[in-house]
């Protein structure tokens, strides 16, 4: 059936994109076709026992409104809400497709933000968490930016800025509550770096948008184009979506470690963002003393990460003596101490 709705054909016209994944279908092209081609579909589910829930399926126009004549071509289930006889009919090519938004700014923006609100709820509970070491732990590996991994990778970095951005903010404001330390901005820069570059991994998702989006959109080009033909990155056309990511990417790297569409094609996201942690590394060790420098190194050796491994040997309300040890080596955290870890902040080195 996808096979044959990939060859379908009416008056020398083809279907422009036919892709089909697990349950979800995508049909796009002219709307006489794509009528005919949704019978086909009905037709053949029918053959199988199964029947096209449209209830769940969506009519995208690429305008604001279309001279076609909907009704006449399209089921009303379709077109309109069965409960009140709305429009079901999307607009202005705005719609998400396997969990992605495709479409204008605003549109893929308000996407984005409802992620982060949902995400936002976890984080809440995570402040409130009674035991900072599990918090940690959990901010770095669950509740994080892996929550927004997906948005990262599919939507460009410049249509969902200021989610990403506020993101971020809530991330630290949730570190700061279940730990008890108040980092500024150089000291959760540092902290957001990888375990290798002395860092505690949480991760930045407005640093690190551009990495994930590229190291997505490069290594998937090849499927992209077999499946629509006319498919282009245009990573060296200004205006595109790839040519702005990887400006912005470059922007934050030092003029020898920049990168062109060319170095990108084979590279994986982890590879794009140990360049920024490293260019963020280079930049602290040159801004540190002698003796920061050596603390610094002696962090990213091999082993120094083992303290998150660390459980507290009594069930209280504080970080571990080496994890907060290590935490303050790490980035330098020199903040006013709550109640909440006065305990184990006692017990190491300012």
């Amino acid at each position: 059936m996808v096979n044959e709705l990939r060859e379908f054909r009416s008056d020398d016209t083809q279907l422009e994109l036919s892709i089909f994944y697990l349950d979800d279908g995508f049909l796009a092209g002219d709307l006489s076709l794509l009528s005919r081609a949704l019978g086909l579909l009905q037709q053949r589910c029918g053959y199988l026992g199964l029947k096209l829930n449209l209830g769940k399926c969506e009519l995208v126009l690429p305008g604001s409104r279309t001279t076609a004549d909907l009704p006449s071509l399209f089921p009303s289930s379709l077109l309109n809400n069965p409960v009140d006889g709305s429009s079901r009919v999307l607009v202005d090519g705005c719609f998400e497709l396997l969990g992605a938004a495709i479409g204008s700014a605003p549109f893929c923006s308000a996407h984005v933000q409802d992620r982060v609100n949902k995400a936002t709820k976890l984080l809440n509970c995570l402040a409130e968490c009674d035991d900072p070491q599990v918090a940690a732990r959990l901010l770095r590996n669950c509740a994080g930016v892996c929550k927004l991994t997906h948005c990262m990778r599919t939507v460009p970095t410049h249509l969902r800025l200021e989610p990403l951005g506020s993101f971020d903010k809530k991330v630290q404001e949730t570190f700061s509550a279940f730990s008890g330390l108040a980092p500024n901005n150089k000291q959760w820069a540092q902290a957001c770096r990888g375990f290798n570059f002395a860092g505690f991994g949480f991760r930045s998702a407005t640093t690190h948008g551009e990495a994930a989006f590229l190291a997505s959109v490069c290594n998937s080009s090849k499927v992209s184009h077999a499946l629509l033909t006319s498919f282009e990155l245009g990573g060296n056309s200004p205006g595109s979506d790839c040519h702005s990511c990887l400006a912005a990417f470059n922007a934050k790297l030092p003029a020898d470690s920049q990168q062109t569409m060319a170095h990108l094609a084979s590279c994986k996201q982890k590879k794009l963002s140990d360049l920024l942690d490293q260019a963020g590394h280079d930049k602290r060790l040159s801004d540190a003393c002698t003796e920061d420098q050596a603390t610094l190194r002696s962090e990213c050796l091999p082993g120094a990460k083992e303290f998150f491994q660390v459980v507290p040997t009594v069930p209280d309300t504080r970080l571990s003596p080496p994890t907060n040890g290590s935490l303050r080596l790490r980035a330098g955290f020199a903040c006013r101490i709550h109640s909440k870890t006065a305990g184990a902040l006692s017990a190491t080195k300012s």
